[in-house]
């Protein structure tokens, strides 16, 4: 399910050439793993990613992450109300 899709323009960046900007694109989508043996499938590439870890929603709301995550987030949880709504509404 999609959730949200940003851009993002920069004038500035890290990489070399530093003053030549960058541009990025964002796309989140929410993946509903409904049991331990979908979670045990999940499989990151260690050349890409050092560490990872689950975490609550809230959790990212809350905690000091990049605005971009936690508008993705915002956008899945106001997402999830609208759902509950749309069944509420067809009951």
């Amino acid at each position: 399910v999609a959730v949200c899709a940003q851009a993002f323009a920069f004038g500035m960046r890290e990489q070399e050439p530093k003053h030549h900007g960058t541009t990025d694109a964002q796309f989140c989508y929410k993946v509903q793993l409904l049991n331990e043996d979908e979670v045990k499938k999940v499989v990151l590439d260690e050349n890409e990613y050092s560490e990872s870890e689950w975490k609550l929603p809230s959790e990212i709301t809350e905690g000091n992450y990049h605005p971009a995550l936690k508008y993705a987030v915002g956008n899945m949880l106001a997402g999830n109300v609208l759902e509950k709504m749309e069944r509420k509404v067809e009951e």
